[in-house]
């Protein structure tokens, strides 16, 4: 903090600089899912295999069922 507030001396211009990232969280939260590991633990079984597949695709990985 204090070399970015030695660049930007107003403490207004600071302020914005700093908690403008965590007004972008409000707006990317609704498209993070949700930890498959609490799905499973809140009994959403069928929801944390839909996201661990979703997760799969997305890093190129082959989904396996660990029942099968």
């Amino acid at each position: 903090m204090a070399p970015l507030a030695y660049f930007i001396p107003n403490w207004r211009v600071l302020h914005g600089v700093t908690g403008g990232p965590a007004v972008l969280a409000i707006f990317v939260y609704w498209l993070i899912p949700e930890s498959p590991k609490w799905l499973h633990a809140s009994g959403r079984h069928e929801e944390a295999e839909k996201v661990t597949i979703c997760i799969a695709k997305v890093n190129g990985k082959s989904h396996r069922v660990a029942n099968e």
